[in-house]
């Protein structure tokens, strides 16, 4: 019977297919309103609190507050922030083949160092690693063939920036200022025997994401700052881009750090080198 309703779906999947695309592009937006609203909900909930003589904010006014001071934050990062990252993306993407053609060099060396030793003399080093560089080459040529010839990705990618850029601020501002009427509607449709052990349980995954991901925010913020500052105090250069790298690397558990601190390692090198 199971096997038989899976095939009776795949028949009709063209009924399934909308219902698909509309949780696959409203997906994204309310992944990222969620993480938003964990990192903004605590400086709404403190707007609140703040007495003003005899009264309190409202929610509304606190949260289009929060709205005005992200706009500017994020105004202020397109201004000077990100005109400066791409500057430093750009630098590096222009000193890549030089770091390349010297790393290639420095492995040709190598290899024939150890082709000179008695034991690797029956094997052409020099052969496999010719091989090995015509394959990056062809890896590389096919890499960015398709990705010129892939025109209507980028459309359509910018297509879905497009619908989150919009659809993020508003399922933002909503769950800002209606999220704390979400746990009175579900405890009324739950049945009352498990009512208050469901909210309890609730409660608490609620109050654990909301401390993880601000938690994990700012770290990566921390992280990302100091490594930037520590860079450019010794001089080494791409340091902001450096910086981002590291902070957005540490939300990976164990070797995040790791990954964040090997681009590093390669400039430094490469610098060091020229």
């Amino acid at each position: 019977m199971v096997v038989g309703i899976i095939w009776g779906c795949t028949q009709i999947s063209f009924i399934f297919s909308p219902i698909g695309v509309f949780f696959s592009t409203i997906f994204v937006p309310i992944l990222l309103a969620g993480i938003l609203f964990y990192m903004l909900n605590p400086v709404v909930n403190l707007m609140i609190k703040v007495p003003l003589g005899k009264r309190h904010i409202s929610r509304t006014w606190a949260v289009t507050l929060v709205f005005l001071l992200l706009i500017g934050v994020i105004v202020l990062l397109a201004t000077v922030f990100i005109p400066k990252l791409l500057n430093q993306i750009v630098n590096l993407a222009n000193t890549v083949p030089g770091a390349v053609n010297d790393g290639q060099q420095i492995l040709d060396k190598i290899l024939k160092e150890m082709n000179s030793q008695q034991m690797l003399k029956s094997i052409d080093l020099s052969q496999l690693t010719k091989k090995f560089t015509t394959n990056i080459t062809d890896y590389a040529n096919s890499f960015f063939n398709g990705l010129t010839s892939g025109i209507g990705g980028i459309i359509s990618a910018a297509a879905n920036a497009v619908i989150i850029a919009v659809t993020v601020p508003v399922v933002l501002f909503y769950m800002l200022k209606d999220g704390n009427r979400l746990a009175p509607n579900i405890k009324r449709i739950l049945p009352a025997r498990h009512r208050e052990q469901t909210m309890e349980l609730l409660a608490a995954m609620n109050r654990t994401i909301s401390k993880y991901i601000s938690g994990q925010m700012i770290e990566c913020l921390f992280v990302g700052t100091f490594t930037a500052i520590g860079y450019l105090i010794i001089g080494l250069p791409y340091a902001l881009l450096l910086g981002v790298i590291a902070g957005i690397c540490n939300i990976i558990p164990y070797l995040g750090p790791y990954i964040g601190i090997a681009p590093a390692l390669m400039v430094s090198f490469s610098h060091g080198g020229g």
